[in-house]
């Protein structure tokens, strides 16, 4: 090629913008979602509703509540040891600021196996099995 001339290299591929797969969401709250990781990691991807490209584009506020949405999650999971990375965008993922929750394996497969409960709903109660009251009923009349 010419170094004179500035036509640009068109060998190169166009990127194409991805974004968290939605088959992968796991938790959707009030600031942010919570996606398990696509790419075969033990992380957690973390991207906020609030589009912005830099930490310092967040209010201090909203930040701060964000931070607590994070660390609520984690303590209700059980998770003690994780590290919080923040990135301004990927290809990959987002084309804004996210998050990775990084955390070892153990805790990860952990973390996959229970589903999320807000705090506010409890799980359903079973019903009561009959063979136990039959059983009672029979017993109390012997």
């Amino acid at each position: 090629m010419d170094p004179t001339t500035n036509n640009k290299d068109t060998s190169r591929t166009k990127r194409e913008q991805k974004y968290a797969p939605s088959t992968h969401l796991y938790y959707q709250g009030r600031l942010a979602n919570f996606y398990l990781n696509w790419q075969g990691r033990t992380n957690l991807i973390v991207v906020p509703h609030q589009r912005v490209f830099k930490l310092t584009e967040f209010y201090p506020l909203d930040l701060g509540y964000l931070y607590q949405e994070l660390y609520a999650m984690m303590e209700q999971k059980r998770v003690r040891n994780f590290t919080i990375h923040t990135f301004k965008h990927d290809w990959d993922i987002a084309p804004h600021l996210f998050f990775k929750i990084g955390m070892g394996q153990e805790q990860y497969e952990q973390f996959v196996k229970v589903p999320y409960v807000s705090a506010g709903s409890a799980p359903p109660r079973a019903p009561p099995s009959s063979p136990t009251t039959t059983e009672a009923a029979t017993t109390s009349t012997s």
